[in-house]
């Protein structure tokens, strides 16, 4: 396994990035079904929705809501996709 092939979680920044500046921690939830490619990164506060698509090597950011597709870095929507209740991805 290479590193790119490892997707990321970070719930802090670890340290300052300015003087006086404080340690950011916050929560990152991953809601049911969601799919993360290879290489991504999830920074300090992201949410994904239900049903989630995360491009390969994309860096996120925020809140994304259910059946969202995110790609690039920094990571934008490319597509929105109606989930049907009770549909899983097999």
């Amino acid at each position: 396994m290479e590193m790119r092939d490892l997707v990321c979680i970070y719930d802090t920044n670890f340290h300052e990035v300015e003087p006086a500046g404080g340690v950011k921690r916050a929560a990152v939830k991953i809601g049911d079904d969601c799919w993360i490619g290879s290489g991504a990164v999830l920074l300090p506060g992201v949410h994904l929705g239900r049903g989630c698509v995360v491009g390969a090597g994309a860096v996120l950011t925020g809140t994304h809501e259910e059946g969202t597709v995110l790609v690039g870095n920094p990571a934008r929507v490319v597509r929105r996709m109606e989930i049907p209740k009770g549909y899983r991805r097999r």
